[in-house]
């Protein structure tokens, strides 16, 4: 993105550090570790676009997210989310429930049913 806009100042945040090859990212383009999970009022009016892809799984609550993106707009800035479903659907298109109860005790009589990914998960959800 950095070489595509080299006008541009581009920010990269993750939760957990980069590893790149210092040579090749342009003078253009940062990172910072940061949780977006937290407090952004450091970022409050300084993009003009923030996009965000992939990230659904480490977020604690979505539209409090949003929110707080939006704070880091400028005005008339634009707000990017790119995202997938994290919902499994069988193969006559019902909702598979991997999930269990915490307080769900006795998992001896859990059906491994579905798709391939479903019994994965399911198998990893049961003690």
């Amino acid at each position: 993105m950095g070489h595509k806009f080299p006008h541009a100042e581009i920010v990269g945040v993750d939760a957990s550090p980069v590893s790149l090859d210092s040579d090749e990212v342009p003078q253009n383009v940062r990172f910072e570790v940061d949780d977006v999970n937290n407090d952004l009022s450091h970022f409050h009016g300084s993009f003009d676009l923030v996009h965000m892809r992939m990230v659904q799984m480490g977020i604690l609550d979505m539209s409090t997210l949003i929110r707080r993106l939006q704070r880091c707009l400028v005005p008339g800035g634009m707000l990017i989310i790119i995202d997938i479903t994290h919902e499994l659907w069988d193969s006559t298109h019902q909702l598979v429930n991997v999930a269990r109860l915490d307080d769900d005790e006795d998992t001896s009589n859990a059906q491994v049913s579905g798709s391939w990914l479903a019994r994965l998960l399911l198998g990893m959800l049961l003690p």
